[in-house]
């Protein structure tokens, strides 16, 4: 996307290069998984700044291009990963996010508030993962599900930008996958916020794009396998 080339500033002369060498697939579609993180029921209900952003976002599209970019990923042979938070009765409150969970008990394991959002979820095939603190990989199998499957990228979508999804792809960036960001199918309760995310992962994550880029490559790839002998 345009704003790539401002945030990998600090590779000058080299940044080309390097998006040469990292493309969106660089194992394949069918090496690569879409995690769809926290787009919850959730999203639609009460009057924080992460509904009100979300909102927003749903009148600027988010929804159409995120339900775009899992059909792709489905028809390239790309799992679909949805990611659900899971907050237990003894949640641990060592930040205000879990402090005010706790608090109004929202975000229960198997309450209305986690299902995913009706335009966006699940189809037969796809996987359903469940979580317990800020990364999708605490509390779930998701890196044994990743690992048993062969994935070696992992394409990220949801909300918020700064908080799941930065943590997330943090921690699989640690473990050695390749993350890929669909910054327009990404949301935080500010801008700003997810701005800055975007800025803080550029030298962490292997490519920061959008959903119309990753689809035309898992068309790419798709049309490739299809086309050999």
């Amino acid at each position: 996307m345009a704003a790539e080339p401002g945030r990998l500033s600090i590779l000058g002369e080299h940044l080309n290069r390097y998006i040469e060498q990292s493309p969106i697939l660089a194992a394949g579609a069918e090496r690569a998984a879409v995690l769809a993180i926290h787009w919850h029921q959730a999203l639609l209900t009460g009057e924080s700044l992460l509904t009100r952003a979300f909102r927003g976002a749903v009148s600027d599209g988010v929804l159409g291009r995120l339900s775009g970019l899992l059909e792709s990923a489905r028809q390239a042979g790309s799992p679909v990963i949805y990611v659900r938070v899971c907050n237990p009765p003894d949640l641990v409150t060592n930040n205000p996010i879990y402090w005010l969970a706790h608090q109004t008990g929202r975000l229960r394991c198997g309450s209305p508030e986690v299902q995913v959002l009706p335009q966006v979820a699940p189809e037969p095939g796809d996987l359903v993962v469940e979580h317990h603190r800020m990364s999708a990989f605490t509390g779930s199998d998701l890196d044994l599900i990743l690992r048993n499957r062969g994935i070696q990228t992992l394409i990220m979508t949801g909300a918020a930008t700064n908080v799941a999804v930065e943590s997330t792809a943090r921690d699989a960036a640690d473990r050695g996958y390749r993350v890929v960001i669909a910054a327009d199918c990404c949301v935080a309760a500010t801008t700003g916020a997810h701005g800055a995310a975007l800025d803080s992962l550029a030298l962490i994550v292997s490519r920061i794009t959008s959903a119309g880029a990753v689809r035309s490559a898992l068309a790419r790839d798709a049309a490739a396998r299809a086309a050999r002998p």
